[in-house]
């Protein structure tokens, strides 16, 4: 009979024996969460809808207190230390998330921002944010940007910096200011960069930032100058130069951006007029010396808030085959090493769907002594005519004349105009020859 002591001994035994499988479970939860922490400190990424931007960022290599001068326009902090900053356009899908927020809501024009919040745009979005009355941000598609709070300036005592934190796109605009200054930073995954108006001109400091997140980022500057640090090193970038930064190095030396290309078709206030279906669109420009690649943008509008197209491509072209009624407005620039230059000037191109026939007038006489008949007339501009499949020539005012060849007997005529759309109009006739 077995003993009950022995029993109790066994069950007690399995109570005190540790739980391995589920020990180490919790261990390696504990172990992805640290990695994933400490990963999110490092910048926000782009992160689907309904997630939240980790609120807290660690710092960019520092600039040198030396080259961080004040004089650039109180452009973001007011007298009360809070954030003076109002999203003043939307184009599409435009996101905020406030820094104590978990979910990403839609952002319309006029929100007023706060230091922590984060602004981002979806595909084909773009958004501007003013900061105080002159400075002037503006998001690209695809990017995004968190307001840090202000901190004493290191070194400046009565100052306070504001410091963008970049990933995308964007273009911006310092202006100017006077007494009251506000140091106005930007920071991407690999640098720390300040813009200033140059000095004695009374202009506004121009420039672009774009970030490949995991390769490197590049710095353009159209007016003023930038200071760029990284790694220990700070470069001075002038007008119309750029610099790249790549992951891990230092700023590469600033080189002269690539000027603008020439746009050659559509011409400038191009009617492309169609029928039933849009015709596929080819447009070319110029080929810039040095640069390698080329910044396609298409919008709806002339100020470029309604963006329908923005491709970076390599060739000196770019077609597109859907675009209904209505006008439209394209401009190209150039890119080195990710630096991209000042865009040339914006063109217009008008789309009109036509299904009228054009004006053909002619007069085809019943009767002829010659065996050639001569005829002229007036249609459409642009248009073509042909007499019985023979192109006639037809000149700027839509004026025709041609000849042709008459059989014995009794001739039957067609005159046939077709326009730009592809719209016929015709007009026949009996035409006798008499010898």
């Amino acid at each position: 009979m077995a003993n009950p002591d022995n029993n109790y001994r066994k069950l007690d035994a399995r109570k005190r024996r540790p739980n391995w499988p589920l020990r180490v479970l919790v261990l390696v939860l504990i172990c992805l969460g640290g990695i994933g922490a400490l990963r999110n400190r490092e910048f926000p990424t782009m992160i689907p809808p309904g997630k939240a931007v980790p609120p807290v960022v660690s710092p960019a290599p520092e600039l040198p207190q030396e080259v961080r001068p004040a004089g650039i326009e109180r452009g973001g902090a007011g007298e009360d230390g809070e954030l003076e900053a109002v999203l003043t356009a939307v184009g599409n899908r435009v996101q905020i998330k406030g820094a104590d927020a978990i979910a990403w809501e839609t952002a319309g024009t006029g929100v007023e921002l706060s230091f922590g919040d984060a602004i981002r745009t979806l595909e084909d979005s773009q958004g501007e944010i003013r900061l105080g009355q002159h400075n002037l941000l503006h998001l690209e598609s695809n990017s995004l940007v968190i307001f840090r709070p202000p901190e004493q300036d290191r070194g400046l005592s009565e100052e306070f910096g504001l410091r963008v934190l970049v990933e995308g796109k964007l273009s911006g605009k310092v202006a100017a200011g006077g007494k009251e200054g506000l140091g106005l930073e930007f920071m991407t995954p690999h640098a720390l960069a300040r813009f200033e108006p140059a000095e004695g001109t009374g202009g506004d400091a121009e420039f672009t930032v774009s970030v490949q997140r995991a390769q490197s980022s590049s710095i353009a500057v159209w007016s003023g100058t930038a200071r760029v640090g990284a790694r220990g090193k700070t470069v001075v970038v002038g007008a119309n130069q750029g610099v790249l930064i790549r992951s891990g190095q230092a700023p590469s030396d600033p080189a002269p951006l690539p000027a603008a290309p020439s746009p050659i078709a559509p011409v400038d206030a191009q009617r492309a007029r169609y029928r039933d279906l849009p015709p596929k669109m080819h447009f070319t420009w110029s080929r810039v010396p040095k640069a390698d690649q080329y910044r396609f943008v298409l919008a709806a509008d002339p100020g470029f808030k309604k963006i329908l197209v923005d491709e970076v491509v390599r060739q000196t072209e770019f077609f597109h085959g859907n675009l209904t009624t209505g006008s439209y407005f394209w401009r190209i620039s150039s890119l080195l090493q990710g630096s991209e230059g000042r865009p040339g000037r914006s063109m217009m191109l008008n789309m009109v769907q036509d299904r009228r026939p054009p004006l053909l007038t002619v007069g085809i006489p019943s009767l002829s002594l010659q065996p050639q008949l001569s005829l002229s007339g007036r249609t459409e501009p642009g248009a073509k005519v042909f007499v019985d499949g023979v192109e006639f020539s037809v000149n700027s005012t839509g004026e025709f004349s041609g000849e042709i060849e008459l059989k014995q007997s009794l001739n039957s005529i067609l005159v046939e105009s077709v326009d730009e759309a592809g719209n016929i109009a015709y007009q026949s006739g009996l035409v006798q020859r008499k010898f």
